[in-house]
């Protein structure tokens, strides 16, 4: 019997399945997207589940950038961008699809593409998005 505490994680998967849609996405825009997709969980959790997701493989860091703006703690942040990784095993969630489907179209008005690419609509196995 195994012993210590299980590796898996409802959080950490619902990660995986909007890290699947989304393709790459940073911390803070994670947590808004679970924040509204399911229940209210806190920022340090989400931070958590992708240093965690990414020591098992299911995240992996796909790059750092730094952005200019007007930011409560000065005028740089730093955006760490994850994707999936060779061991997350992401599920189609309609809900999920239909989320992203909005919220692409309301990124670009007039737009006819969702901005999902077919692969991520249930096609394919490509689990770390192409051209990344």
């Amino acid at each position: 019997m195994a012993r210590g505490r299980p590796t898996k994680s409802q959080v950490r998967q619902n990660i995986v399945n909007m890290l699947h849609l989304l393709k790459e996405s940073y911390g803070y825009d994670l947590f808004r997207h679970y924040r509204t997709l399911f229940s209210p969980v806190t920022m340090r959790v989400v931070y958590y589940h992708l240093k965690k997701g990414a020591e098992l493989g299911e995240f992996q860091l796909h790059k750092v950038a730094k952005e200019q703006g007007k930011f409560s703690w000065g005028e740089e942040a730093m955006k760490i961008y994850y994707r999936l990784g060779p061991e997350a095993k992401p599920e189609t969630i309609e809900s999920l699809k239909n989320h992203f489907e909005e919220y692409f179209k309301s990124l670009s008005p007039g737009s006819q593409s969702t901005g999902i690419p077919d692969k991520a609509m249930g096609g394919g196995d490509d689990a770390g998005g192409e051209g990344l």
